[in-house]
C-alpha cells in the first residue's frame, strides 16, 4: 500500500468551526511501475505525485499554482536541513471585495446598461448530434492530452503571423472541431451559437503589487461566438481574429462588471432558468522552481469538476518550459467519454493542422 504524507492549511474563525482550505498530498509511485513517465534520472530517481486541493471559495488557480510553488521551495529547505524564515513574505492575501462594491453601485443606480444578457436555450450545441447519455449521480470525465515543445513551436509562429494569441486560436480550433463532429454524425447546420465562459483574472485590473496576490480574483466572462461551416477552411484564422476582438472588448473592466450585473439580474426571477455553457476555458502556468537536489518537478495537471454546475465541460491548459499539457473535463450524464476523446483530439489536431507552413489556408 502507498503512503501518503498529508499537510492540510487550516483557516479558523471560531473555536467549533475549523474548516480546511487546502491539502496537499505527497503519494510515491511504485518504483517498477512499467507505466511511469520515463522522466527519472540518476539524480532523482524517485517520482511523487503532488495532490494540491484548494477550497475554491478562498483561492482561484493563480493562488493554486503560488501556493503548491511555495509549498516545494520550502520542502526543499527542510530536506536540505535550512532553516526556513517564516518572516519572508511569499505574497499578499487581498480579498476580492472592489469589484463586488462596484457591481452593488451599479445594480442600485439601475445603470441602463446592464440589462439581462441575451440567453441561449439550455442545449449545448454538440448535444445535437450527440445526444446526453443521462444517468443519476452524475460524475465528471477527465481527457488529457499533450502537444510536445517542437509542435507548440510551430503553433506559436503561426500565432504571431497571423496576430492571434494563442488562446483565441484554441477556442477557434475548439468550436471548428464541434462544427466537425457534427457534420459527421448527420447533422447538416450551417451556423452555431457556443456559450463560452472564460476565467478571466481580476489582477489586470488592479495596481502593480511588488508580491504576488491570493486570493480569489477571477470572474466569469460570458461570450455567444456564432461559428459557421466556412472555419473549417480559408476562413480559420480570421475566425480567430474575430473571437480576439471580441474576447478585448468583453475584457475592458467596465464591460466585464456591466456583464455581471447583468446576468445576476437576468437570472433573480423565478421563472429564470440558468443557462448551460457549451465550454468554459482557462489558462494557467505550472509551477516553476529553480532546479533542486531534492525535489524537482517535471509536470503538473489541472482538474476542473463540472458535473452539476453550469458547465457541460471545461478545457483547460497548463503552459510548461516542454510541453502544454491539456485537460478536457465534461459531465458524464450530458458527454460519453467516448465523445469527449474525440473532440479533444480533434481540437489538438486542428490546431496543429492549421499551424503547419505547409497547410494552404
Amino acid at each position: 500500500m502507498k503512503e501518503v504524507i498529508e499537510d492540510s492549511l487550516i483557516w479558523c474563525e471560531m473555536e467549533e468551526e475549523i474548516t480546511s482550505l487546502s491539502r496537499f498530498s505527497v503519494i510515491p509511485e511504485a518504483q517498477d511501475d512499467p507505466e511511469a513517465p520515463a522522466c527519472r534520472s540518476a539524480t532523482h530517481p524517485h517520482r511523487y505525485t503532488l495532490l494540491t486541493v484548494f477550497h475554491h471559495g478562498l483561492f482561484d488557480g493563480q493562488t493554486t499554482i503560488n501556493i503548491s510553488s511555495i509549498f516545494i521551495e520550502t520542502l526543499n529547505l527542510i530536506l536540505d536541513g535550512k532553516i526556513v524564515d517564516d518572516s519572508v513574505m511569499k505574497g499578499v492575501f487581498l480579498p476580492g471585495g472592489k469589484f463586488p462594491q462596484i457591481e452593488k453601485t451599479l445594480l442600485s443606480n439601475n445603470d441602463p446598461n446592464t440589462i439581462p444578457e441575451k440567453s441561449l436555450s439550455n442545449q449545448p450545441v454538440i448535444l445535437k448530434g450527440f445526444p446526453p447519455p443521462g444517468g443519476h449521480s452524475p460524475t465528471t470525465i477527465f481527457i488529457f492530452n499533450t502537444v510536445e515543445s517542437d509542435a507548440m513551436a510551430i503553433i506559436k509562429a503561426a500565432c504571431k503571423r497571423e496576430g492571434v494569441t494563442f488562446h483565441s486560436v484554441v477556442m477557434a480550433a475548439h468550436q471548428t472541431a464541434t462544427m466537425e463532429l457534427l457534420q459527421s454524425s448527420g447533422v447538416q447546420d450551417d451556423t452555431a451559437t457556443f456559450c463560452v465562459n472564460m476565467a478571466t483574472d481580476l489582477r489586470r485590473y488592479m495596481a502593480e503589487n511588488t508580491l504576488p496576490i491570493h486570493g480569489l480574483h477571477i470572474s466569469r466572462s460570458k461570450m455567444f461566438i456564432e461559428t459557421n461551416n466556412n472555419t473549417q477552411k480559408s476562413g480559420f484564422w480570421e475566425f480567430a481574429r474575430n473571437i480576439e476582438i471580441q474576447k478585448r472588448k468583453v475584457l475592458n473592466s467596465q464591460d466585464l462588471l456591466h456583464q455581471i450585473v447583468a446576468t445576476e439580474k437576468g437570472h433573480t426571477g423565478e421563472d429564470s432558468l440558468p443557462e448551460t455553457f457549451d465550454y468554459g476555458i482557462t489558462a494557467l502556468r505550472e509551477i516553476e522552481t529553480a532546479p533542486n537536489r531534492f525535489v524537482q518537478v517535471t509536470g503538473a495537471t489541472l482538474y476542473v469538476f463540472v458535473h452539476n454546475t453550469l458547465f457541460m465541460s471545461f478545457l483547460t491548459y497548463l503552459i510548461g518550459r516542454q510541453k502544454y499539457v491539456f485537460t478536457f473535463s465534461c459531465a458524464s450524464n450530458l458527454m460519453a467519454k467516448k465523445t469527449a476523446k474525440m473532440l479533444l483530439d480533434k481540437t489538438l489536431h486542428i490546431l496543429q493542422k492549421r499551424a503547419s507552413p505547409n497547410e494552404r489556408l
